[in-house]
Formats: C-alpha cells, structure tokens, sequence
C-alpha cells in the first residue's frame, strides 16, 4: 500500500489534534491539581514534586522513544505513545478519585499518582 501526500498531509492534521488535545488535557490538569491534592490532603509541595518528576522522566527517556522512531515506521510509535498515555492519565483518574472518596490513603494516592505520571 502506497500513501499520497494527500494521506501524509491528512495524518499530520490528526497527530496536530491528537497533540493539541493532549496538551489541554495536561494544562487543564495542571490548573486542578492542587486544589484536588489539598482535597486529598497533599500538600502542594508533593504535587509540585510529582509533575517534576513526570518531566524529568520523559525528559530521561525521550532519546530511547527517538531511537525507536528512527528505526520504526512513525504511525505505530504514534499509537503506542498515545496508548501510553492514555493508560497514564487512566491510572491517575483513578487513584485521585479513589484518594478523594477515602477508599486509600493519600500517601497511597500520591504514589499510584506518581507511577501514572511516569
């Protein structure tokens, strides 16, 4: 199967708003975060601590995905990061919600957080 520059050009368009999703979505976490971590009763320093961390993981091991994009086709590795974090942002819905509701402790919550960011 051949693609045409019409197909390229299409594709590029979707990963631009697949990306322009993502970074809202991030930006909007941003923004409630702290006041969902004072909810759960972290205080904002840990919060801070679990985006610096996410950062300087992705920061880490972006060479390693880069390499694995230079030696593979882009559309998989597209869809691969975009399953990554998918499940990243399902693991953090789900151990603020249940940090919120009192079914585990906020210590608990914070490190579920933490592994979801990374």
């Amino acid at each position: 199967m051949t693609f045409t520059r019409k197909d390229a050009r299409h594709d590029q368009i979707l990963l631009f708003c697949v990306m322009l999703c993502v970074a809202i979505g991030n930006t909007g976490l941003q923004s409630v975060l702290p006041a969902i971590g004072r909810t759960i009763g972290l205080p904002d320093a840990l919060i801070a601590i679990a985006f610096s961390l996410s950062a300087l993981l992705w920061a880490v091991v972006a060479p390693f995905w880069a390499r694995r994009l230079d030696d593979r086709r882009a559309k998989p590795m597209v869809l691969i990061g975009m399953a990554g974090f998918t499940l990243s942002m399902m693991i953090c819905a789900l151990a603020l919600t249940a940090g919120i509701r009192g079914w585990i402790s906020a210590a608990v919550a914070f490190i579920l957080f933490v592994i979801g960011r990374g």
